[in-house]
């Protein structure tokens, strides 16, 4: 029984059209125009020159204010227009404001960490107390605690310039704790910062 070059190209076709049917997205339905590039690198080496802008800019032209591209296995959404991005930002922002999952971060931080937080209640609620923490107005009122930090920060430099990175430490350690605690860390040593 010989196998002839129609059989093999069949049964590869057949090979290739299950594993693009049993491997789509089906949200990828829905995404704006994508730039055709080369098979599996795509726009992989473009993207990565120094200058990619007039790339992009071209793409703009050709395939309008949303589009997008491939690097690697990446997809970047490429937003080149005031409207669209208006549009996504100031009314779509509850559904494009948050960011990939990071479970390993999420883990580590016990998911109370503002930087790793996926958008949602909590998020916007610690959001809100940074911002209130962090105004300028609220700025200035922390200047007495750097300044006293930094005659500290001096001192133990001169009485022990070989300990210059602990100090750094507790210098760091002690104005994060006083602003965010109330409480100054006085000393630094190479196991941990105590008050």
């Amino acid at each position: 029984m010989d196998i002839g070059y129609a059989e093999v190209i069949t049964v590869i076709l057949l090979i290739l059209g299950g594993w693009w049917y049993f491997t789509r997205d089906p949200r990828r339905a829905h995404i704006p125009p994508h730039v055709r590039g080369w098979p599996l690198i795509n726009q992989t080496l473009l993207q990565a020159k120094d200058n990619p802008i007039p790339y992009v800019q071209k793409w703009a032209k050709q395939y309008g204010e949303l589009f997008c591209t491939t690097s690697g296995s990446t997809l970047f959404v490429w937003v080149s227009g005031r409207k669209a991005f208006k549009e996504l930002i100031d009314r779509r922002s509850a559904i494009y404001s948050s960011k990939p999952p990071a479970p390993m971060a999420q883990r580590a931080s016990g998911g109370k960490r503002v930087t790793f937080m996926q958008y949602g209640r909590e998020w916007r609620a610690l959001r809100n107390i940074l911002h209130r923490l962090l105004t300028p107005a609220m700025s200035k009122s922390y200047s007495p605690i750097q300044e006293y930090e930094a005659k500290q920060f001096t001192n133990d430099l001169l009485d022990r310039p070989q300990d210059f990175y602990m100090h750094n430490r507790r210098y760091a350690a002690s104005v994060i704790m006083q602003v965010t605690y109330g409480h100054a860390i006085p000393v630094c040593t190479r196991q941990s910062c105590y008050h």
